[in-house]
């Protein structure tokens, strides 16, 4: 790939993380729990809130629900045990999603095995009917 190209390509994405990043903010900045983000710098505020934004617009995706209805299945926080929200679906069949979203302002998020190790443990505490 010429340099050239590849600059074009993280202009690309650069615009594209922008775009996302603000109708994530636009819909969702308001209606998510972010009480335990008070405080916080910055830096460790913004991809948290922006993470969440994005679970609940994945929810969103699968479900057809109001961006309220979606940000209210966001569980993100300290003891989620990687799991970012629960999403329970009664018609027209039954379905649970459970949801696990990372945000990069890079456009190149990515789960680290302690990441996939964690929601894999939540998973089996589900499994295990473990809600303690």
């Amino acid at each position: 790939m010429s340099a050239k190209k590849t600059s074009a390509s993280h202009a690309d994405v650069a615009l594209q993380v922008r775009q996302v990043e603000k109708a994530l903010r636009t819909t969702y900045e308001d209606l998510l729990d972010v009480g335990d983000l008070e405080g916080k710098p910055e830096q460790e505020r913004t991809p948290r809130l922006l993470s969440r934004a994005l679970t609940a617009q994945a929810v969103r995706m699968v479900t057809g629900w109001t961006p309220q209805e979606a940000a209210y299945t966001v569980i993100d926080g300290m003891a989620d045990q990687g799991i970012d929200a629960i999403a329970v679906v009664e018609k027209p069949e039954k379905h649970v999603y459970l949801v696990q979203a990372k945000w990069s302002a890079h456009g190149r998020a990515s789960s680290d095995r302690s990441a996939v190790q964690e929601l894999l443990t939540g998973l089996r505490l589900i499994d295990d009917e473990d809600f303690a």
